[in-house]
């Protein structure tokens, strides 16, 4: 697989030093050869930095007025995220912490440059800033996940509150039409966003699956979810009208039908339902509608 060379800015004002620094690079990298951008001050450092997009920096740290943790201070203050490796011309431990909070990504000094520690060094920086673009990638897409987690569960909030909402308006309705045209309506206006919530679960589910916590949090609202389509469910079916429909009914599974509707209000009111229904009833012959008002009442 053919490979990219890399771009990289040398800031060196020693003409000498820099033919050697680029010579140390095409030795350690010859393929693909890298091209190296090469200028003496930091001014003109800044301007292409400015202008172009680089992989890597190297920048001395004698500049003439302006030294290379000035400039490192003044690219960072830019936002400019390039990895950066600061050579000096003798060690110092100070300069290189200096260096280190000023945002650089390496420190070499030149009296110990060769081949092998130039390229180790580079290598190195390309490793930490890849690790890093890596982090602050996954970083923003957590938390793209969390705000819409965030945003769904308190559509779904809403959508529970219209629902609950809805349930206590039909438990005092008297009309059985009247029940099914509120609730209809109140169905559909309900059926709509819950879908659309439904559907950024399932898509946040299949993107961040190798996330437990989230995974977790986003089955627990699917469950929420499935819980209102069931409840949405019993209300559709027990507002249906129309002219006396006889059928071959499960009376157990009617009252159960009506239970799932009421149960919720009966709990917080203090009224706790027990059931005893007999499994060998046998099926009745009888409008579904009718009954189902007959057991609300």
């Amino acid at each position: 697989m053919n490979r990219e060379p890399l771009n990289i800015l040398l800031v060196e004002d020693d003409e000498d030093d820099a033919f050697y620094i680029k010579d140390l690079i095409r030795e350690g990298m010859p393929s693909p050869l890298p091209r190296v951008d090469h200028t003496s001050t930091a001014a003109e450092a800044e301007s292409r930095l400015e202008r172009n997009l680089y992989d890597l920096c190297l920048f001395d740290y004698r500049l003439g007025e302006v030294d290379g943790i000035d400039l490192l201070r003044t690219v960072r203050g830019r936002n400019i995220t390039v990895p950066i490796i600061l050579l000096t011309g003798q060690g110092d431990q100070e300069i290189a912490v200096e260096a280190m909070k000023a945002g650089a990504t390496d420190y070499l000094t030149k009296s110990k440059l060769s081949t092998e520690t130039l390229t180790h060094s580079i290598r190195y920086a390309l490793g930490l800033h890849r690790e890093a673009e890596r982090r602050k990638e996954t970083e923003k897409m957590l938390k793209e996940s969390h705000e819409e987690l965030k945003v769904a569960h308190e559509e779904l909030q809403a959508s529970m509150r219209k629902l609950q909402t809805a349930q206590k308006q039909i438990l005092r309705s008297e009309k059985l039409a009247g029940i099914g045209r509120l609730a209809a309506g109140v169905c559909h206006e309900i059926l709509n966003p819950l879908n659309i919530i439904s559907g950024h679960i399932q898509a946040l589910a299949m993107e961040r699956e190798d996330d437990g916590s989230l995974m977790d949090d986003l089955n627990s609202i699917m469950e929420e979810v499935q819980r209102i389509e069931k409840i949405i469910s019993g209300l559709l079916k027990f507002s249906r009208k129309g002219d006396m429909e006889l059928k071959h009914m499960d009376i157990n599974k009617e009252l159960e039908s009506v239970l799932s509707i009421l149960e919720k209000d009966m709990n917080l009111d203090g009224v706790q339902v027990f059931r005893q229904f007999d499994p060998d009833l046998p099926p009745l012959l009888a409008d579904g509608d009718r009954m189902r008002q007959v057991f609300l009442n």
